[in-house]
């Protein structure tokens, strides 16, 4: 009775396997082949092996477009982390910058203060 038990459990086996195989199949074709899932479980043979074919070139193009998508997003991300930086260094710069144009602008007489000008009569 096990050898029975057992021959039907790999025979479901088998079965569930090409159910979710055909499944699975189904799947392909409906998504990258844009065909409706009804009319995907109705195609066989040599119709069948095309579309899944296409299918498969279909899933190498959506995955190198989503990589190369992923690249760029990675590129512009550093690059503005690189503009970010730069900003924060000019504005820590500015202070020091803005000091020392004035500093130089306004002579200092001996006492270190500012000369004073001349009032008009």
């Amino acid at each position: 009775m096990s050898e029975d038990n057992n021959n039907s459990n790999t025979e479901e086996t088998t079965k569930n396997t090409k159910d979710f195989s055909r499944q699975e199949e189904n799947w392909k074709i409906m998504v990258f082949c844009n065909i409706p899932w009804e009319e995907a479980a109705k195609v066989e043979d040599d119709d069948r092996e095309f579309l899944l074919l296409k299918a498969d070139e279909q899933k190498v193009e959506v995955l190198k477009r989503k990589k190369e998508m992923a690249e760029q997003q990675m590129a512009e991300q550093q690059q503005a982390m690189m503009q970010q930086q730069a900003m924060m260094q000019q504005q820590q710069m500015m202070p020091q910058q803005q000091q020392m144009p004035m500093q130089q602008q306004m002579p200092m007489n001996g006492g270190g203060m500012p000369p004073q000008m001349p009032q008009r009569v």
